[in-house]
């Protein structure tokens, strides 16, 4: 069952939002102030100056062989390729004696009906 809020009139339901309110929000529709659209753009306040972004890494000018990131990838590629290889060995060998139980199965179940 619905509360009702005695003081303004507005009806809540038992989780206490505000439900069929006869009074309009005042934030519906109106523009937000200088400062609450400047506190969205930069929620952190981190972009205000241009000194603080000097000795970020990620917006330093260098070549792109010299970045962290594209180094990691490059070193952990080549022992990538070991467990690429190593997997598709292994797959193929389960795959082989998968197929090879099959088949002794098919043969076996033949066998016995055959009453050889």
């Amino acid at each position: 069952k619905p509360d009702q809020d005695h003081a303004t009139g507005a009806t809540t339901s038992s989780f206490g939002a505000p439900f069929g309110s006869s009074k309009p929000s005042s934030t519906v529709g109106a523009l937000p102030s200088a400062e609450a659209a400047e506190r969205a753009i930069d929620p952190w306040f981190k972009e205000a100056n241009a000194e603080d972004r000097q000795g970020l890494y990620e917006l330093m000018q260098m070549p792109i062989e010299r970045r962290r990131h594209i180094y990691l990838a490059r070193r952990s590629a080549a022992q990538y390729q070991a467990f690429d290889a190593f997997t598709r060995t292994a797959l193929s060998c389960g795959t082989h004696q998968l197929l090879s139980a099959v088949a002794y199965y098919c043969i076996g179940y033949c066998s016995i009906q055959d009453g050889a």
